[in-house]
């Protein structure tokens, strides 16, 4: 087994970006996900979802959307803490209590249970970009995205450990990505 130093190195030489053309596919023929391009300028919890601004570039224009999810998943690949700046200093509190200290990548990546989400942090934040470390090198390239759903529905079993039992169901979780989109501006370039 490898140390934890040995497993973060492993990670860091992973090439994230890699994309299979079968789970391109699968992905672009689900009508429950949606592919948005932009950068993202806000977010902001409302009425159960999760509301993105997102900022794209249209040439000499700055167009500003704003769309409803149940679940976001950063596909970026660039800066896996991202998000961070999008939180509150309430969120941000919420999340050093849930891990027990400081808010670190590593801190972040090792609290990331087997369905992706942070341990001990209530709502649950999916973050599957932080999981190779949990989960093996090469877990968070786009390529491994056709576990995830296996990955978020099926709890690790015990039978490595205690031999066979049944696992038990995780929480329900919704289906329904988005609700609605619609202009919120348009800013000059």
């Amino acid at each position: 087994m490898l140390t934890l130093e040995e497993r973060r190195d492993a990670v860091a030489r992973t090439d994230r970006g890699v994309f299979s053309a079968s789970v391109q596919e699968s992905l672009l023929a689900d009508d429950r996900i949606r592919h948005l391009r932009g950068r993202v300028a806000h977010a902001v919890g409302r009425e159960g979802q999760i509301r993105l601004t997102l900022s794209t570039d249209r040439g000499t224009e700055n167009l500003e959307t704003v769309h409803g999810f149940d679940l976001v998943i950063d596909g970026s690949g660039a800066d896996p803490l991202w998000f961070l700046t999008l939180f509150s200093q309430d969120a941000l509190d919420l999340l050093e209590l849930g891990l027990g200290g400081p808010l670190t990548g590593e801190s972040l990546q090792e609290a990331i249970g087997y369905d992706l989400a942070l341990t001990g942090v209530t709502p649950k934040l999916f973050l599957p970009n932080l999981a190779g470390l949990t989960q093996g090198p090469a877990f968070p390239t786009l390529a491994a995205w056709g576990c995830y759903p296996t990955a978020c529905s099926v709890p690790p079993s015990p039978s490595a450990v205690t031999g066979p039992s049944p696992p038990t169901p995780p929480e329900t979780m919704s289906t329904n990505r988005f609700d609605d989109d619609h202009t919120m501006g348009r800013a000059r370039g």
